[in-house]
């Protein structure tokens, strides 16, 4: 593109925005047809911009008034009334009141007064009002008011009402207040207020309060009737708790729980002396626990460790998996026994002196040792008890 076609197209927005301010009415006559090769060069001069159309034909870019069944132009469309039915444009649609129909456009699509129907631009739709409407863009899709049906963009959607319906976007979701529907995103997804749905993102979901479930590596909300699912969910009303904990592999674990009683995540830092070895861990796990009383729950984990010895980091492969189901007392003050019985298994890449693959001399005893595949396995069954903070 030269210079100079930039410059054109540059003042012709302008101008376009110029048009817009300026008008006072709409005309309810429609003539059948108007041609131009750029305004005010057209069939009929300055005054298309006073006039309403059927069909608009614009080689380079056009100013109407109302066009309600076709308008194609090689650059711009302007629009001081109300589009309907079907409109294309090589570099952008600009409509100052409402939208119906198709509208297609190369870069930008834009109704003042929003509207319904299909919109589809190579870069952004910008709708100033609420829209009813499927909405698919290659990077934005803004809508000041409330946005029902679909949102499609390469990086994010916004809506600065209610949004209800499909936002998927590569990067983010955005909506400013109580919403439904599906949010899916590759970043985050956030509704600033209420959300009924699902809300499903590569890193981050937030919403006051949720209705249906959240999937992300992070979710965060205030409170939710239904599952958050990730690697760390934060429910301001939901579960969170502290654990203290002892097994026979090892001998101190303390744990930090968060999430909702049907799913929640468990980071856990353990350590236990044994002659001159001293074994320790970081971990990470979740569960799921339900209520039989008052005063008694059963709690469901799936936890894996990594164990070291002595050093800070070693270099061989070592996995304490473990499968447990406790039963919770309640003691009173928020305070829970916690006991039970746990599966585990153990797998080590550690050699010998003699470079044998034996494993690490962790595991306390076993049901079960084999190496396969260059890993070493042992299986044994065990007991763990603890306080719940």
């Amino acid at each position: 593109m030269t210079r100079i076609n930039l410059i054109f197209i540059l003042g012709f927005l302008f101008l376009s925005n110029f048009i817009f301010a300026q008008k006072d009415s709409i005309s309810d006559n429609y003539e059948n047809f108007q041609y131009s090769f750029v305004y005010p060069l057209s069939t009929s001069g300055g005054e298309s911009i006073n006039k309403s159309f059927h069909t608009s034909f614009n080689i380079l870019a056009g100013a109407t008034d109302n066009v309600d069944i076709f308008e194609l132009a090689g650059l711009v469309n302007v629009n001081r009334g109300d589009q309907a039915g079907t409109q294309f444009a090589g570099i952008a649609n600009l409509t100052s009141g409402k939208s119906s129909g198709l509208k297609i456009a190369g870069i930008h699509n834009q109704s003042i007064k929003g509207g319904s129907g299909f919109f589809a631009a190579g870069l952004t739709n910008l709708m100033l009002d609420s829209v009813d409407a499927f909405l698919a863009a290659g990077i934005a899709n803004s809508v000041k008011g409330n946005s029902k049906q679909c949102q499609l963009a390469g990086i994010s959607n916004l809506t600065s009402g209610k949004m209800s319906g499909l936002q998927l976007a590569g990067i983010s979701n955005f909506a400013r207040k109580n919403s439904k529907g599906v949010q899916i995103a590759g970043i985050v997804n956030f509704v600033d207020g209420n959300y009924e749905g699902a809300q499903i993102s590569g890193i981050l979901n937030y919403a006051k309060t949720v209705k249906g479930c959240q999937l992300g590596f992070i979710n965060i909300a205030d409170s939710i009737s239904g599952v958050p699912i990730g690697f760390l969910s934060f429910v301001k009303n939901g579960y969170k708790a502290l654990e203290i904990n002892t097994s026979e592999s090892f001998y101190a674990t303390l744990s930090f729980k968060t999430g909702v009683d049907k799913f929640y995540n468990i980071f856990s830092l353990s350590a236990k002396q044994i002659d001159d070895s001293f074994f320790w861990g970081f971990g990470y796990g979740v569960g799921t626990k339900f209520q039989l009383s008052d005063k008694f729950d059963i709690a469901l984990e799936l936890h894996s460790t990594n164990v070291n010895k002595d050093a800070f980091v070693i270099s061989e492969f070592n996995s304490l998996n473990t499968l447990k189901m406790n039963a919770l007392f309640d003691l009173g003050k928020k305070i829970q026994l916690s006991a039970g019985p746990s599966f585990n298994i153990f797998l080590s890449t550690n050699t010998n002196e003699e470079g044998e693959l034996t494993g690490m001399d962790f595991a306390p005893w076993h049901h079960y040792n084999k190496t396969n595949y260059e890993v070493n396995t042992k299986m044994y069954f065990g007991f763990n008890a603890g306080i719940i903070f």
